[in-house]
């Protein structure tokens, strides 16, 4: 018994890390739609592959 709750441990672990993890790129992908709209606003164009990318997160997740 001693070695499924181990084991248990480890993937409640890993789902923990998983969501900090996902919280951190969160906080990260905003700070860099802020800065991109603001890089918008000052009328600087954005690389094309890095606009799509933004694109494709926002619609599939």
């Amino acid at each position: 018994m001693g070695e499924i709750v181990f084991i248990l441990d480890k993937v409640d672990a890993f789902r923990i890390g998983k969501i900090i993890r996902d919280a951190i790129y969160g906080i990260l992908f905003s700070i860099f739609l802020g800065m991109k709209r603001a890089g918008a606003a000052k009328g600087r164009r954005q690389p094309f592959h890095l606009v799509s990318t933004v694109r494709n997160k926002e619609q599939y997740g």
